[in-house]
Protein backbone atom coordinates (compact mmCIF):
# COMPACT_ATOMS: atom_id res chain seq x y z
CA UNK A 1 0.00 0.00 0.00
CA UNK A 2 3.09 2.60 0.52
CA UNK A 3 4.30 1.97 -2.47
CA UNK A 4 1.06 2.83 -4.22
CA UNK A 5 1.44 6.39 -2.46
CA UNK A 6 4.80 6.72 -3.98
CA UNK A 7 8.14 4.86 -4.17
CA UNK A 8 9.98 6.11 -1.61
CA UNK A 9 7.46 5.83 0.87
CA UNK A 10 8.42 2.37 2.40
CA UNK A 11 11.43 3.68 3.20
CA UNK A 12 9.83 5.77 6.16
CA UNK A 13 8.29 2.36 7.17
CA UNK A 14 11.29 1.00 7.80
CA UNK A 15 13.15 4.03 9.05
CA UNK A 16 17.54 4.10 9.37
CA UNK A 17 19.57 2.79 6.84
CA UNK A 18 17.89 0.48 4.02
CA UNK A 19 18.77 -0.48 0.89
CA UNK A 20 15.85 0.54 -2.20
CA UNK A 21 15.57 -1.59 -5.09
CA UNK A 22 12.73 -2.19 -8.03
CA UNK A 23 11.95 2.29 -8.14
CA UNK A 24 12.15 2.12 -4.36
CA UNK A 25 9.43 0.27 -3.48
CA UNK A 26 11.43 -2.81 -1.84
CA UNK A 27 13.24 -1.78 0.86
CA UNK A 28 15.62 -4.25 2.95
CA UNK A 29 16.93 -2.78 6.37
CA UNK A 30 20.73 -2.53 6.54
CA UNK A 31 23.12 -1.84 9.77
CA UNK A 32 22.52 1.89 11.21
CA UNK A 33 25.24 3.93 9.54
CA UNK A 34 27.64 5.72 11.95
CA UNK A 35 25.74 9.07 13.32
CA UNK A 36 27.20 12.45 11.38
CA UNK A 37 26.10 15.80 10.72
CA UNK A 38 25.26 17.20 6.73
CA UNK A 39 23.91 20.42 4.87
CA UNK A 40 20.87 20.03 2.64
CA UNK A 41 20.83 22.76 0.27
CA UNK A 42 17.60 23.48 -1.78
CA UNK A 43 18.12 26.00 -4.73
CA UNK A 44 14.61 27.09 -5.97
CA UNK A 45 15.61 25.57 -9.01
CA UNK A 46 13.33 22.30 -9.97
CA UNK A 47 14.51 19.06 -11.18
CA UNK A 48 11.44 17.48 -12.79
CA UNK A 49 11.92 13.80 -11.74
CA UNK A 50 11.48 12.18 -15.44
CA UNK A 51 13.60 14.97 -16.85
CA UNK A 52 16.34 13.28 -14.58
CA UNK A 53 15.61 9.63 -15.17
CA UNK A 54 15.60 10.36 -19.40
CA UNK A 55 18.82 12.09 -18.99
CA UNK A 56 20.65 9.03 -17.15
CA UNK A 57 22.61 6.05 -18.93
CA UNK A 58 20.60 3.72 -16.73
CA UNK A 59 22.33 0.57 -18.13
CA UNK A 60 25.76 1.75 -16.70
CA UNK A 61 24.47 2.92 -13.28
CA UNK A 62 22.55 -0.18 -12.76
CA UNK A 63 25.43 -2.49 -13.77
CA UNK A 64 28.06 -0.72 -11.56
CA UNK A 65 25.01 -0.87 -8.45
CA UNK A 66 24.45 -4.46 -9.12
CA UNK A 67 28.05 -5.61 -8.23
CA UNK A 68 28.00 -3.72 -4.78
CA UNK A 69 27.40 -6.25 -1.97
CA UNK A 70 25.65 -5.55 1.46
CA UNK A 71 29.16 -5.04 3.39
CA UNK A 72 30.65 -2.95 0.48
CA UNK A 73 27.72 -0.64 1.04
CA UNK A 74 27.94 -0.68 4.96
CA UNK A 75 31.33 0.18 4.34
CA UNK A 76 30.84 2.89 2.14
CA UNK A 77 28.01 4.36 4.53
CA UNK A 78 30.84 4.28 7.61
CA UNK A 79 33.00 6.44 5.09
CA UNK A 80 30.82 9.37 5.81
CA UNK A 81 30.18 10.50 2.28
CA UNK A 82 33.66 11.09 1.16
CA UNK A 83 33.55 8.71 -1.56
CA UNK A 84 29.79 8.76 -1.76
CA UNK A 85 27.88 9.79 -5.10
CA UNK A 86 24.20 9.93 -6.44
CA UNK A 87 24.53 8.65 -10.28
CA UNK A 88 22.33 12.07 -11.44
CA UNK A 89 25.50 14.03 -10.00
CA UNK A 90 26.65 13.42 -13.89
CA UNK A 91 23.60 15.11 -15.26
CA UNK A 92 22.63 18.41 -13.05
CA UNK A 93 24.57 20.24 -15.36
CA UNK A 94 21.75 19.21 -18.10
CA UNK A 95 19.35 20.51 -15.96
CA UNK A 96 20.97 23.42 -14.13
CA UNK A 97 24.45 24.47 -15.54
CA UNK A 98 24.08 27.29 -12.14
CA UNK A 99 23.31 24.34 -9.43
CA UNK A 100 26.14 22.01 -11.16
CA UNK A 101 28.82 25.25 -10.97
CA UNK A 102 27.91 25.96 -7.16
CA UNK A 103 28.53 21.93 -6.53
CA UNK A 104 31.38 22.32 -8.02
CA UNK A 105 32.83 25.30 -5.95
CA UNK A 106 31.83 23.44 -2.77
CA UNK A 107 33.72 20.44 -3.88
CA UNK A 108 36.95 22.88 -4.74
CA UNK A 109 36.81 23.95 -1.24
CA UNK A 110 37.27 20.14 0.12
CA UNK A 111 33.46 19.30 1.06
CA UNK A 112 31.60 16.05 -0.20
CA UNK A 113 28.40 17.06 -2.39
CA UNK A 114 25.91 14.85 -3.73
CA UNK A 115 21.99 15.19 -5.47
CA UNK A 116 19.81 14.45 -2.57
CA UNK A 117 17.62 11.83 -5.19
CA UNK A 118 17.08 13.13 -8.69
CA UNK A 119 17.44 16.66 -7.04
CA UNK A 120 17.48 19.29 -7.17
CA UNK A 121 18.36 19.26 -3.53
CA UNK A 122 21.98 18.31 -2.72
CA UNK A 123 23.85 17.49 0.49
CA UNK A 124 27.31 18.79 1.65
CA UNK A 125 29.30 16.74 3.80
CA UNK A 126 31.84 18.44 6.68
CA UNK A 127 32.74 19.21 9.69
CA UNK A 128 29.74 21.97 11.28
CA UNK A 129 32.05 24.98 11.56
CA UNK A 130 32.85 24.70 7.93
CA UNK A 131 29.23 23.94 6.62
CA UNK A 132 28.01 27.26 8.06
CA UNK A 133 31.13 29.26 6.20
CA UNK A 134 29.50 27.78 3.03
CA UNK A 135 25.91 28.43 3.66
CA UNK A 136 26.85 31.55 4.10
CA UNK A 137 28.22 31.73 0.12
CA UNK A 138 25.13 29.95 -1.64
CA UNK A 139 22.82 31.99 -3.36
CA UNK A 140 20.57 34.42 -1.46
CA UNK A 141 17.30 33.09 -2.72
CA UNK A 142 18.65 28.83 -2.00
CA UNK A 143 17.67 27.67 1.44
CA UNK A 144 19.60 25.49 3.63
CA UNK A 145 19.11 23.11 6.41
CA UNK A 146 21.30 21.44 8.77
CA UNK A 147 20.47 17.96 9.20
CA UNK A 148 21.52 14.36 11.24
CA UNK A 149 21.68 11.31 10.41
CA UNK A 150 18.59 8.91 12.79
CA UNK A 151 18.95 5.19 14.17
CA UNK A 152 16.06 3.14 12.79
CA UNK A 153 14.61 3.41 16.29
CA UNK A 154 15.09 7.19 16.72
CA UNK A 155 13.14 7.73 13.55
CA UNK A 156 10.70 5.10 14.07
CA UNK A 157 10.16 5.75 17.42
CA UNK A 158 9.19 9.90 16.31
CA UNK A 159 6.39 8.32 14.07
CA UNK A 160 5.23 5.66 15.66
CA UNK A 161 1.87 6.80 17.11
Amino acid sequence: LAGVLGSDVPFFLVGGTAEGTGRGELVRPLPDSRAFSFFAVFPNIPFPTGEMYSLLDRDKVFAKLKQMTTSEIHALLDRQSIEWENSFDSVVSAMSPEVAEVMQDIRKEGFSVMLAGSGSTFLIFGDQGSLEKVKGQLPADWKGLRLRTRTRQEALDEYIF
